[in-house]
């Protein structure tokens, strides 16, 4: 399931993204995670899920290119 973190997303997996820019309560796909986690898009932190360093630039770059 390991994919290039540079490669396309899914707009289900950029709104993950977003949603994990903010602490929420809410569950997303195991799928979802597990494929943010391997592409280094996302960090375990316990048993939080958070945006890392390299998925808040890849999110501000998928929110440009939508503008």
């Amino acid at each position: 399931m390991d994919r290039n973190p540079n490669a396309s997303l899914s707009p289900r997996e950029i709104n993950v993204l977003r949603a994990l820019k903010l602490p929420s309560d809410r569950v997303f796909s195991s799928e979802d995670l597990r494929l943010l986690l391997s592409m280094g898009l996302a960090v375990e932190d316990g048993a939080t899920i958070a945006l890392s360093p390299a998925g808040r630039v890849r999110l501000e770059l998928e929110e440009r290119a939508n503008l």
